[in-house]
């Protein structure tokens, strides 16, 4: 358990403010424009929702499947659940249900789907083409290179992780906004310049956003967790060199339970501490920042083992 989740276990509150404020419409959910025009008029087919924790994934799925005969499974819970519950669900109510004299669509909604075995997903497109009149699938996933082609295939597949600037830029904007919407309508003890910061530390994740704030309103500290300076020998496991051995004990000793701010210290931190502390390597800078781009930004969205990642991006960064 993380400081922050354990430090939300604690607060005596009447809710959590991520579900106290989780939207309940498409105007109120923060969204790219790339995605709205796709689920503005509803489930018009199987849709496959990927992208990193606590962006709006399940709430979205929850928006669109409200007006709808629903049924809600963990793709984790195997194959058996899907001969039994999600059968029998598609085989009942068939035509008994009617908007507008036509058949109501029926949706299954799968969650965790990238913990689907091999054997769920393949059997799952039967189900797909067998019931294809009258029930629509939906389904949130963390990471899309577990979900085999032939079931990709049969979804329109929305990626939720921000894909330039300009979309980084406005959900930053939108995250800020709605957290000081919640600042005013609950008279909270929180700056503009703590909503920044939060929002800086934990983007994309709004989830994680509106938890550090909560905590934030009781403690004044708007991050999970704060580095020290002894933690700056994580810049050291790159510029000594060290060799694969002792670079992986280290990690493992210092940072196993601390892999988000691992990560964090490799941001404008970095650049600081090399131009302060080894200006010699500054020449080295442009293309090691390229390098931890990559792993953050692509390689850590779907990773298997957030620790191996971090392991394989200062093995990257020793070579340069």
């Amino acid at each position: 358990m993380t400081q922050t989740e354990d430090l939300i276990k604690n607060v005596k509150t009447e809710r959590l403010f991520w579900e106290k404020y989780r939207p309940n419409n498409l105007d109120e959910i923060i969204l790219p424009d790339r995605i709205r025009t796709v689920v503005e008029h509803g489930i018009q087919t199987n849709l496959l929702f990927v992208g990193p924790a606590g962006i709006g994934k399940s709430t979205l799925a929850k928006i669109l499947t409200q007006n709808h005969p629903t049924l809600k499974k963990s793709a984790k819970l195997g194959v058996d659940i899907l001969r039994s519950d999600v059968l029998e669900f598609c085989q009942s109510l068939a035509g008994d249900i009617f908007t507008n004299g036509k058949p109501t669509i029926k949706v299954v909604y799968l969650d965790e789907f990238d913990g689907a075995s091999k054997t769920l997903q393949e059997e799952l497109r039967a189900f797909i083409e067998q019931f294809e009149k009258n029930v629509r699938f939906v389904a949130t996933a963390n990471s899309l290179n577990k979900i085999i082609p032939a079931m990709q295939s049969r979804f329109t597949v929305i990626d939720f992780t921000p894909k330039n600037q300009d979309e980084m830029k406005n959900m930053r904007i939108g995250f800020a906004k709605r957290l000081s919407e919640i600042v005013k309508k609950d008279s909270l003890n929180i700056t503009t310049d703590q909503i920044k910061d939060i929002v800086r530390a934990n983007f994309p994740d709004l989830r994680k956003c509106m938890s550090v704030m909560q905590i934030a309103n009781l403690t004044g500290v708007t991050t999970a967790e704060e580095h020290s300076e002894d933690d700056n020998q994580i810049y050291e496991t790159v510029s000594q060199n060290m060799s694969p051995t002792e670079t992986w004990n280290y990690l493992y000793t210092n940072w196993l339970d601390r892999l988000d701010l691992a990560f964090e210290m490799f941001d404008k931190r970095y650049w600081k501490y090399i131009v302060e502390n080894k200006p010699t390597e500054i020449p080295k800078m442009p293309n090691r920042m390229i390098k931890i781009s990559q792993y953050v930004d692509v390689h850590l969205n779907g990773a298997r083992d957030p620790f191996v990642t971090l392991c394989a991006m200062i093995y990257e960064l020793q070579k340069i």
